[in-house]
This record gives structure tokens, C-alpha cells and sequence, in this order.
């Protein structure tokens, strides 16, 4: 499969909770937040910051939880709420040398199982400062597949299954790709470089397949 595991511009630091709080994270107050960090209103990257905050304002689905963190302390108190412990584990991907994009040929396999298949994924968002896109779904499964690019690059991705896409919008890039209906397929995804999904330690146990 050609792939890419870089996400890209990302912010490179978490702001301390007093600092963030100070800080709007609002598409209504869009032109202070762009002043703030002294980036001009109609270039590109302040588009791209404007889109970040409106993805954190989307409604998310009935069975879904979800927050947008910028203090590393908030994406912590959400998981912890979100799972129901303390005793967390994380699954990220982790390459050897980069992740050009490229084609990658898939060696391996290894299901991750959690309690109930659920799981909160947090994802990297383009921000001028860290921010995390945290969601908790359930029936979702984590898989770690190994890989090696073309190039002979070597990646272990952590990647997630969405196992009910009922409540999935009609409009939703993974389903119109797809061309399938809500609910009527599994929806799997490989997760970029800085993005963290989050499971119950005691979920520990492991079956592996190789292709």
C-alpha cells in the first residue's frame, strides 16, 4: 500500500494549563488567537490553524467522547475519565529511520485487544502550539502492523479499526472513499508519527499473524 506516516507542521510544544487557559481556542475569536501567535489572518498556515479549531468544535457522535487538549494535563484527565483507570498503556507507530511516502508491504500483524474493544485515540493536530484531537469510541480495535517501504524503510504502525460505523456521517472522507454506507463495513486506519492511542494496561495479551 503507498502510504506516508509523516504528519507534518505540528506545534512543538504543550502549554502549561495557566498559560492555555489564557489563551481563546474559539472559530469566533479566530483573529485574536492568530494575533496571539503572530500569524497573519489569510495565510495559509492561519488557515490551516482556523481548520484545526473548527474540526475540535465538530459535534461528535452519540456514543463518542471527545475533547481538543492543549495542556498535556487535559489530554490526561480526558483518557483517564474516558477509560475509567489510571493503569494506562499507549500504542504509537515507530519507524527506524523516517517514513518517506512510499510503498509499504505489509510483514505482520498484531491485535492489541482492550476491554470491550475500546480505546481513545489521540491525534496530532497543525497548530501553533501541541494540540491533541482525543476521541473515545467503542468496538474499536488496535492492531500493530509491521511494515517495510520500498526503500527498505521499517515501521511497526499502530493502527485502529473501526468495527460500528453506524453513526458515521454520510459525508465522511473514509466512507465516501470506501463508497460504502454507515454501518456497513469495518473502517481501519494507520496512525501518523505523534499521534497516541491509549488502552487499559491489563490489556496486555497479544496474538500475532504473519502474511
Amino acid at each position: 500500500m503507498n502510504a506516508s506516516f509523516d504528519r507534518g507542521l505540528t506545534g512543538d510544544r504543550f502549554l502549561h494549563r495557566e498559560v492555555a487557559e489564557t489563551i481563546p481556542f474559539s472559530s469566533k475569536e479566530i483573529q485574536e488567537i492568530l494575533r496571539r501567535f503572530a500569524v497573519p489572518l489569510g495565510f495559509a498556515l492561519a488557515n490551516k490553524f482556523e481548520y484545526t479549531i473548527r474540526t475540535c468544535e465538530m459535534a461528535p457522535t452519540p456514543s463518542e467522547k471527545k475533547l481538543c487538549a492543549t495542556p498535556l494535563e487535559s489530554m490526561v484527565e480526558f483518557v483517564i475519565s474516558t477509560l475509567g483507570t489510571k493503569d494506562l498503556q499507549t500504542l504509537t507507530t515507530a519507524t527506524r529511520k523516517g517514513a518517506p511516502t512510499q510503498l509499504y508491504t505489509v510483514q505482520s500483524w498484531t491485535v492489541v485487544p482492550t476491554p470491550n474493544w475500546m480505546a481513545t485515540a489521540c491525534h496530532v493536530q497543525k497548530y501553533p502550539c501541541t494540540v491533541f484531537n482525543c476521541h473515545g469510541i467503542p468496538q474499536t480495535k488496535p492492531y500493530v502492523l509491521k511494515m517495510v517501504g520500498e526503500d527498505g524503510t521499517l515501521v511497526e504502525a499502530a493502527t485502529l479499526c473501526h468495527l460500528d460505523t453506524s453513526e458515521w456521517s454520510l459525508t465522511f472522507y473514509a466512507l465516501r472513499l470506501l463508497k460504502v454506507r454507515p454501518g456497513e463495513t469495518t473502517v481501519c486506519h494507520l496512525l501518523p508519527d505523534g499521534d497516541i492511542v491509549w488502552f487499559p494496561r491489563s490489556a496486555t495479551k497479544t496474538a500475532d499473524a504473519a502474511i
